[in-house]
């Protein structure tokens, strides 16, 4: 995917998928949310298993 495709993708959906810090632990970020998506989607593997 070309870059320029996936900042208009990721900013698009940065409202739906970005998440608040709580006092248990940080937040992934809307970058690490979509890049966890777009790897499930792609090969099938989980985050756990890409870690």
């Amino acid at each position: 995917m070309k870059e320029e495709t996936y900042v208009e993708l990721l900013n698009s959906v940065i409202p739906l998928i970005k998440r608040e810090d709580t006092v248990m632990r940080a937040a992934m970020t809307a970058h690490e949310r979509l890049n966890a998506t777009l790897r499930f989607l792609e090969t099938g593997r989980n985050y756990e298993d890409v870690q």
